[in-house]
């Protein structure tokens, strides 16, 4: 019953041996779509064993905080805070992009009309103001790639260069829109994130000294 068992073992690290895994991964944060691109700089495959395959995954978090105050004196209507994120990452070595284009949206509420605090300053106070407190989401994927090996084979860094298209924080109304309006929109972000992960297949020494144990455990 032990040969078995050791034989069992054994398979199994021969299994596991055939194919192992590293991975890396980073973060960039923007807080509107006029900043510059940034850059995301990951551990490039310096093992000794061969490289077999790159997978590349992206994905992002997103929110901003909102509130609104109406300034038409006749008109109500209903609002909603809408949130967009969009966003490109260039692969090293001219090997593609992988982008994302994310909507968010809060329940419309109730506005009323102005209620007399005018124009002149923001009232978050009445019936004419609403609070939409933080519209957040988190892990949104945008996909993944696997590209070809060399740029990332043997190097010390690789570089992946996140470029925002839109950030967009603004409002949408029914049945009414709304012209004469004030609002305070903070802490707006959109945090990219690059994972890059290796598979490499071990030496054959490696694997030949689990086949001298397993041939070992067959003649006990």
């Amino acid at each position: 019953m032990r040969t078995f068992v050791a034989l069992g073992v054994i398979a199994t690290l021969v299994a596991a041996a055939s194919a192992g895994t590293i991975s890396y991964q980073d973060s960039v944060s923007f807080q509107g779509d006029l900043q510059p691109d940034q850059t995301i700089t990951l551990s490039g495959y310096n093992g000794s064993d061969p490289l077999s395959d790159v997978l590349v995954e992206v994905w992002s978090d997103g929110a901003v905080s909102a509130a609104f105050d109406n300034d038409e004196p006749l008109q109500s209507s209903t609002v909603r805070l809408r949130m967009i994120r969009q966003y490109d990452v260039y692969l090293p070595a001219a090997g593609g992009s992988i982008g994302d284009a994310y909507s968010d949206f809060s329940a419309f509420l109730p506005v009323g009309a102005d209620d007399g605090d005018g124009s002149a300053t923001f009232d978050p106070t009445g019936a004419d103001f609403v609070d939409f407190g933080t519209l957040s989401y988190t892990g949104e994927s945008a996909g993944s790639l696997n590209p070809a090996l060399v740029p990332y084979d043997g190097v010390p860094t690789v570089d992946f260069t996140v470029d925002v298209i839109q950030m967009v924080n603004d409002f949408q109304f029914t049945p009414n829109s709304l012209d004469a309006f004030q609002s305070e929109i903070t802490d707006p972000d959109l945090t990219v994130y690059v994972k890059v992960t290796y598979t490499f297949i071990p030496e054959p020494a490696s694997l030949g000294l689990l086949g001298l144990g397993l041939a070992f455990f067959r003649r006990r």
